[in-house]
């Protein structure tokens, strides 16, 4: 699961199924699993030994607490899948516990 922590950059790094290139088009797609509502931020990112994405306008629905699944497409490739969950800079990471929620992914 990536954090993201809400008032920091949106910044997360992830290790997709087939490596892009730099000059590829990406597509990212967040669904919030309580509500199934889609987001599609404008996104940067970076190739190195994993791939970068750095979210450009955080989206004013972001909260704390929300939970997201990620998909990132590489045209109509999907190259990664995972989950997201928006905190707080003061959050300890390390000993978050949140309650369940049902998403289509299962780990």
């Amino acid at each position: 699961m990536k954090v993201l922590f809400l008032d920091k950059p949106l910044i997360f790094d992830v290790v997709p199924r087939q490596y892009p290139s730099e000059i590829d088009t990406l597509t990212l797609t967040l669904r919030k699993e309580m509500t199934s509502e889609v987001l599609t931020p404008d996104f940067t990112f970076t190739v190195g030994q994993k791939l970068r994405l750095i979210i450009t306008d955080q989206p004013e629905v972001f909260k704390v607490g929300d939970k997201y699944e990620i998909e990132i497409k590489n045209n109509i490739d999907v190259i990664y899948l995972g989950k997201l969950i928006i905190v707080n800079s003061d959050t300890d990471v390390q000993n978050f516990e949140y309650t369940t929620q049902n998403g289509r992914f299962t780990y």
